[in-house]
């Protein structure tokens, strides 16, 4: 019998970067159902990254290389960390870091130069903490209810408005939560939110419980033996 095909998660980092915006999702991943239920690739400008922390991560692949490839995969995670470096790399639009977040808010099944069959049907772009700055400042929470974490959530809510006023949109409505779903954009990408640093394990259940269901969703916090707030999220789609 072939081996189910694996789960795909893209993840982006950048200096300055939270070790647990990255490790919190990553180590729920590895967890659910077994380890090859997820596979999960770290795309990188350099070969080794500092972490807010003072560790470095090494990469798989290069941005430029997860520029050709990133329709093929299902999830795009993306952490947040230290909020001036956040800042920093959010202002440098035209950088392949956030052009990468970009793309991947905009895939759809007729993404251009790309075969749809290799085009994941149901995308899922999640952001862990003050992550939901890169996609604030790209315009892709305009008009979504979001979260980051609590005291990133002044600033979020003013990158938001300036960005929608600047393009016209509607501006977006930042709230304190676990994490937010706020449903699929017009391209049908699911955009999701976590709020601080440790919300990202609960963001994380809460995909894992989306795709493979409640079993799965709670073997992987048993055996993290975490005491998961998964339900203290909000779905927008539920409301």
């Amino acid at each position: 019998m072939a081996a189910a095909t694996p789960i795909k998660v893209l993840t982006p980092i950048f200096s300055g970067f939270n070790t647990l915006d990255l490790n919190g999702p990553i180590e729920v991943l590895a967890r659910a159902k077994d380890s090859s239920t997820f596979k999960c690739t770290i795309a990188a400008a350099d070969e080794l990254t500092l972490a807010a922390e003072g560790l470095s991560i090494q990469r798989h692949i290069t941005l430029e290389e997860a520029l050709d490839t990133y329709h093929s995969y299902d999830i795009l995670l993306v952490p947040g960390g230290e909020v001036w470096p956040v800042l920093s790399q959010a202002a440098e639009t035209s950088s392949p870091f956030m052009r990468l977040i970009l793309a991947y808010s905009q895939l759809t099944q007729s993404t251009n130069g790309h075969n749809s069959q290799a085009v994941p049907k149901k995308p899922i772009l999640l952001s862990i903490c003050t992550g939901a700055g890169f996609l604030a400042q790209l315009g892709i929470l305009n008009g979504l209810k979001c979260t980051s974490h609590f005291g990133f959530l002044p600033m979020l809510r003013t990158i938001c408005a300036k960005v929608a006023q600047d393009s016209g949109k509607k501006d977006a409505k930042a709230v304190r939560a676990r994490f937010v779903d706020a449903g699929r954009n017009e391209n049908g990408v699911r955009i999701i939110t976590g709020g601080g640093i440790s919300c990202g394990i609960d963001s994380t259940l809460y995909v894992v419980r989306m795709l493979l269901g409640d079993e799965a969703a709670w073997h992987s916090a048993g055996m993290m033996e975490y005491a998961s707030r998964v339900n203290e999220g909000v779905v927008v789609e539920d409301e």
